[in-house]
């Protein structure tokens, strides 16, 4: 089948070029028609839980994102004392102030730590604009907050199954005669 199919086209070179060149063409004119989309239905099906988890949270908290782009290398950013400063961005941003914030007289906050913050983080703080913050600072410490919590967890059921261990082990010895 695939031998008649060259065949006919060694024998209409031309005729093939005309279709295959028109073809592209339609589907240059299709293809710039098309618009990107990041909607939550491109990702996962309209009946799953996610995709009415997202639907949800857009109605609780709006869906006017703000992206802000911080240049630099990624590895610098985040694994380094830069991250702090990625923090206090987002904190910033969410107008979210620390409670070991340093006011002045006015009672607008001017540092965080050693750190000065710009007027538009008071202004932020004051008129709460923003709902919600999502960056990789935020990601970072509630990544180390669960992982510390796991850690947590575990040494609480060891602390436990040792606690076991001793008890099962002193009537073990009760029931022997062993002091």
């Amino acid at each position: 089948m695939f031998a008649r199919a060259v065949r006919a086209v060694a024998r209409r070179p031309v005729a093939v070029l005309v279709v295959v060149g028109a073809l592209a063409v339609v589907a240059a004119v299709f293809a710039l028609r098309l618009e990107p989309s990041a909607s939550t239905d491109t990702l996962v099906d309209r009946s799953s839980s996610s995709f009415k988890a997202t639907e949800s949270f857009k109605r609780s908290f709006g869906d006017d994102a703000v992206v802000v782009l911080i240049k630099g290398d990624l590895e610098r950013t985040l694994l380094t004392s830069d991250l702090a400063n990625v923090v206090k961005l987002e904190g910033c941003l969410s107008g979210n102030v620390p409670a070991k914030s340093t006011l002045d007289s006015s009672g607008k906050v001017v540092a965080i730590g050693r750190d000065r913050l710009p007027p538009e983080c008071t202004g932020l703080a004051k008129a709460k604009p923003v709902k919600v913050v999502y960056g990789p600072g935020t990601f970072i410490n509630t990544a180390a907050e669960r992982i510390n919590q796991g850690i947590v967890e575990q040494s609480s059921a060891a602390q436990q199954r040792i606690k076991q261990a001793q008890n099962a082990a002193r009537q073990l010895a009760k029931a022997k005669g062993l002091p």
